[in-house]
């Protein structure tokens, strides 16, 4: 019996299927039905809450399955087969996360972390960009702390080493970082693979999408990586053969970048 063969785009979306300031999709909803209707998955791997990504899925009016908070939370897989489980848990709680982040990270590094979630409003609004429900969907986290590093390169990159020796992650996607579990949206990825696999029996044909840091793992983890144009994060940042790099910036160069990447495995957008 010959194996059924499926594409599946995994994506993140603050500056890669969403403009990073706007949060405007352009043409991409228009492009995901029409490539949703000729059975390619998209799954949006994002460090968004389950209730953002949620609205997300009702904007774009399509049923996405997707990968929540940076790998904490498969959801919606009941959306791609019924004998798959709608929700997956890989990341233990927040307050489980926080207490041992406290009990094992000294003070001088923690006091460079502001907490998004112990500001006032006004403040959170600034530094995520979101007003009203949107801000508070954005806060409602049940497995990462959002946080505004305050300190230098080296010591941000020294509290990295440390959080990732105490099996926890320090994954930053630009306006801020998520202090989560150790996982991290490639680990998700391949856990969600892996049982796409061992239930279906599916071979699975993977485009990764991203535009920054947080985004490495799960390009590095793809058949075919792509990389959105970010002036934060480039070519530089992540660099291999196989990756195909935007010439815009979001959304337009997640278009860009999806209709040469489908081309590759003889899709046409």
């Amino acid at each position: 019996m010959k194996q059924k063969k499926i594409t599946i785009i995994f994506t993140d979306l603050d500056g890669t299927f969403l403009n990073k300031n706007t949060f405007r999709f352009g043409n991409n909803k228009k492009i995901s039905k029409n490539l949703t209707n000729k059975g390619i998955i998209i799954i949006p791997n994002s460090s968004k809450t389950i209730d953002e990504l949620k609205s997300f899925n009702k904007k774009i009016g399509i049923k996405f399955p997707f990968i929540s908070e940076n790998g904490s939370t498969i959801y919606n897989l009941k959306y791609i087969n019924k004998k798959l489980p709608l929700k997956i848990k890989i990341g233990r709680p927040r307050s489980i996360i926080l207490k041992i982040f406290k009990k094992r990270i000294k003070k001088k590094y923690i006091d460079k972390c502001i907490f998004i979630d112990k500001l006032k409003l006004k403040e959170q609004s600034k530094i995520l960009g979101l007003k009203s429900k949107e801000l508070k969907d954005a806060l409602n986290r049940k497995h990462t702390i959002p946080i505004k590093f305050i300190g230098k390169k080296t010591e941000k990159l020294k509290i990295q080493k440390i959080i990732k020796k105490i099996g926890l992650s320090f994954e930053d996607g630009g306006r801020i970082i998520n202090l989560g579990d150790n996982t991290n949206k490639g680990i998700a990825m391949k856990k969600l693979l892996s049982l796409i696999n061992k239930k279906l029996k599916f071979k699975v044909n993977t485009i990764g999408i991203g535009d920054n840091y947080n985004d490495i793992e799960m390009l590095k983890n793809c058949d075919i990586p792509c990389l959105v144009r970010n002036k934060k994060f480039n070519k530089n940042d992540f660099k291999t053969s196989k990756c195909i790099y935007s010439k815009k910036i979001a959304p337009y160069g997640w278009a860009e970048v999806v209709k040469l990447a489908l081309a590759k495995v003889n899709y046409k957008v």
